[in-house]
């Protein structure tokens, strides 16, 4: 996943618009979509203002991958207190990966039962 696709889901997950998130870094809302569609090279500076925004340090944007971001969250809890709260603060970025995970679950469903059906063409295929 590149740093554009990155700091947009990060975005989507904190609930932020494009439109917000350009004018909190003081510029065009086109310039922002030009950095989530990776056509814009960000120097260290925008990327902690990004960063700040977010209120994530800059190697949890680089390091972001949100088909673990749940499991690693819940690693770093020091206890099931620090996990309680941080649920009850952020539930509702969870429901929303949850949802994703849901999704993606049901694409890779799809997509294995297309699988099992050329498979058994291609089966039928050679056995006559």
């Amino acid at each position: 996943m590149r740093l554009g696709d990155k700091i947009k889901k990060i975005r989507d997950l904190k609930g932020l618009k494009q439109e917000e998130l350009a004018t909190l870094l003081n510029i065009s809302p086109q310039a922002y979509s030009k950095i989530e569609r990776n056509e814009t090279k960000l120097d260290m500076e925008r990327l902690k203002q990004i960063a700040d925004i977010f209120g994530v340090s800059v190697e949890a944007i680089e390091q972001f991958d949100d088909k673990n971001l749940f499991f690693n969250h819940m690693q770093e809890c020091k206890d099931s207190v620090t996990i309680n709260n941080y649920y009850n603060s952020d539930q509702a970025v969870f429901e929303k990966i949850i949802e994703q995970q849901k999704e993606l679950i049901a694409q890779q469903k799809e997509e294995i039962a297309f699988l099992r059906g050329q498979l058994d063409r291609l089966l039928k295929s050679n056995i006559k």
